[in-house]
């Protein structure tokens, strides 16, 4: 069982669609990224009971993250929030000052 498979089962008009990963990382040891294609015959399938276990790991994060998130207030930058007029355009409502 996989995340397609999943899919496949919920939604049966994707039942021969092809699907591809695609993987942009840096591989392990290297420096650059490279693009690796990943067919879906190569993904490992795992029981029902582990795939739901992923996925609720992976959900708890997700919340404890927004949570953390929405406690942090962002900083104002003052020079980057400032409007910055270009002199040479006129202003949408004729404001210009």
């Amino acid at each position: 069982m996989s995340i397609i498979d999943e899919i496949r089962e919920q939604e049966p008009d994707l039942e021969k669609a092809r699907v591809h990963i695609l993987n942009y990382g840096i591989p392990q040891g290297e420096t650059k990224r490279t693009l690796v294609v990943v067919d879906e015959n190569e993904i490992p399938r795992v029981t029902r009971d582990e795939l739901s276990a992923v996925l609720q790991v992976f959900a708890d994060g997700y919340r404890a993250a927004r949570d953390e998130l929405a406690g942090v207030k962002p900083e104002k930058d003052n020079k980057r929030d400032k409007p910055r007029p270009d002199p040479n355009q006129s202003d949408l409502f004729g404001d210009n000052k």
